[in-house]
């Protein structure tokens, strides 16, 4: 069954690749509603992909220590569903981790107890949870804004609003024992005519956009957005959408 279904995948892949040039857009539909079809029922055959499940092992750190406060890993502790473009492949209804202390996405191989972690420059983007976050490659000329890694995109119109979530371990030594406390360290980068702006409050925010300054500072008002820590986030994200909003028209 394996080898014949392989033996037909690769023909039907070899025919539409020989045929496309040629064919007419009725035969090009048929051909490729047959790959997608194929595909579908290659991947029920074939549910573990060698291309994905190749990574190092994973080895969780946070056990060495005798109690913890907070975690390692991105929103919660538990695996959450997700999507990954990894290796020119795009897979989907996975359940993982993104450990980002360490900048780590992290996968339960499904057929043994390892967990592995993900080479992170074979990754171009994933979503978590309902989170999207692509892989930058960062240039000399960015790289005292910003680094190479995963950034969560938050805004994505005629400027980017993007999230380097983070994490920072602290270890305490009390009595015998070394505990650890994760503590949130996440940064806020504005990306406007390709260049790359860090952010920490309103006011810098609006001077990056600040071609409609008065215009987001009657938008502030008027929604009472408010900038303290748990609250900054999700104002700026606000404010970032109405500026993309009126750029737009």
């Amino acid at each position: 069954m394996k080898a014949t279904s392989t033996f037909f995948f690769l023909f039907l892949l070899l025919f539409s690749q020989s045929t496309f040039a040629q064919s007419s857009p009725d035969d090009t539909t048929l051909v490729t509603s047959a790959v997608a079809q194929f595909e579908k029922q290659y991947s029920a055959i074939y549910p573990i992909h060698a291309h994905l499940y190749n990574g190092p092992e994973y080895v969780d750190y946070s056990k060495r220590y005798f109690q913890l406060t907070g975690h390692q890993f991105f929103s919660v502790a538990e695996k959450q569903d997700g999507s990954i473009y990894y290796n020119n492949q795009y897979f989907t209804g996975l359940q993982f981790t993104y450990d980002v202390v360490r900048q780590q996405i992290v996968l339960l191989h499904p057929t043994t107890p390892l967990q592995l972690r993900l080479l992170n420059e074979r990754v171009n983007y994933f979503t978590l949870g309902g989170h999207h976050f692509k892989r930058l490659v960062i240039d000399s000329l960015s790289s005292k804004v910003l680094r190479t890694g995963f950034y969560e995109v938050l805004v994505d119109g005629k400027v980017q609003l993007l999230a380097n979530r983070s994490k920072q371990m602290q270890e305490k030594i009390e009595g015998n024992n070394i505990n650890a406390e994760f503590i949130l360290a996440d940064r806020l980068f504005i990306k406007k005519d390709n260049v790359y702006h860090s952010i920490y409050k309103k006011n810098s925010v609006l001077k990056i956009l600040s071609d409609r300054g008065e215009e987001l500072k009657k938008f502030s008002s008027s929604k009472k957005l408010k900038f303290k820590k748990a609250s900054r986030e999700s104002s700026i994200v606000q404010l970032v959408q109405y500026y993309s909003s009126l750029a737009a028209q």
